[in-house]
């Protein structure tokens, strides 16, 4: 353990950590707008600077490793204005109300994480000129990029590519003030290699990465597993106040998935409150499907096997279900059924 003082408390601290997670750690705010909590420091936004005794300049404390015996400040006179200009600076590249003109610009939206930056060091409006940025990209039909709302903060991009999900669907294209976020050759977002998985959406600090329907306010937070497919991945349900799924977030601390999910696991639970939805077992009568008890489906299913065994009966499975679910199919065809006539599809997708 290395022994720190942050802001004059005196802390123990692993080795080989950065100052922004000794930071966190010791729930000491500081802006972050570039460094996903999940993935390796880009140092691009420059927002987490800090005051390190014995250290010229003011070092981004993201990328700065921890040693024994740091005095480190984030509150001094000095670097707090460094910051709230780096800030300033940020501010200024979002265009607000449309005005591209040397007037101050109000913070009337919520740019999340840059909001909270913004008020923390009382920055409420930008003194310089927003350039003019490209349209939003809404050919994707779960989400939009407003460039409008982006810093180029590079989080996004770590995501799709080498953080997360290893896609590279996009990236940094243009250079100086045309400098953006985009495709292979600056196509749409819908014509990429994009599988529209969201990882970009959940690590996005301004809200430029947005969802295309509104979503309610969250009451409560589920953590549970994603009923897809066979992975296990960790997912943070969203509830409202009407006890409606919202969203579905990433759960990074899940050993299966480590934050990341697919298009399904993070968009795909509108089925759980569909009008259509199966709530009761249907049993064919007459021709017709009806409603049904679970004890009179069981024993209808249990009555329809008993009259096959051995090579009449053939079992399926999928090859992403968990290996519980595998194993107890297979003890059941063996056991119960008498056959070795099992097997599995092929496909890497969910259950079917």
């Amino acid at each position: 353990m290395l022994s720190i003082n942050i802001n004059g408390h005196q802390m123990e601290v692993p080795e080989g950590i950065t100052v922004l997670e000794a930071i966190n750690s010791s729930g000491t705010y500081i802006s972050q707008l570039c460094k996903d909590p999940d993935m390796k420091p880009i140092g691009a936004c420059r927002t987490c600077l800090v005051k390190i005794d014995g250290v010229n300049g003011y070092p981004a404390s993201c990328s700065t490793p921890v040693n024994d015996g740091m005095q480190i400040w984030t509150e001094t006179p000095d670097v707090r204005n460094t910051r709230s200009g780096v800030l300033d600076l940020t501010l200024s590249m979002l265009l607000q109300d449309n005005q591209n003109n040397n007037s101050s610009k109000n913070i009337e939206k919520d740019y999340q994480e840059l909001s909270t930056a913004l008020k923390h060091h009382g920055i409420k409006d930008s003194r310089w000129k927003s350039r003019k940025r490209h349209k939003t990209d809404d050919s994707n039909p779960v989400f939009d990029i407003a460039m409008s709302d982006c810093i180029l903060c590079g989080r996004c991009v770590q995501a799709c590519q080498d953080g997360h999900q290893f896609i590279g669907a996009i990236d940094f294209l243009g250079t100086s003030t045309d400098s953006r976020i985009g495709t292979f050759m600056d196509s749409p977002l819908i014509d990429s290699v994009c599988t529209t998985c969201g990882q970009c959406l959940s690590v996005c600090p301004t809200g430029a990465i947005s969802v295309k329907v509104e979503e309610k306010p969250t009451v409560k937070e589920i953590d549970t597993t994603c009923p897809y497919c066979g992975v296990g991945c960790g997912i943070t349900t969203q509830v409202d106040s009407d006890q409606q799924i919202t969203a579905m977030q990433d759960n990074p601390l899940n050993q299966s998935s480590k934050g990341m999910l697919c298009v399904k696991g993070r968009f795909g639970f509108k089925y759980v409150h569909h009008k259509d939805r199966l709530k009761q077992p249907l049993i064919r009568k007459n021709g017709i499907l009806t409603e049904s008890s679970w004890e009179e489906a069981i024993e209808y299913v249990g009555n329809k096997l008993s009259l096959y065994r051995g090579s009449e009966f053939a079992t399926l499975c999928s090859a992403k279900a968990t290996n519980e679910d595998g194993y107890i199919q297979q003890k059941f065809a063996r056991t119960v059924m008498a056959t070795n006539n099992i097997d599995h599809c092929t496909r890497l997708c969910h259950s079917p």
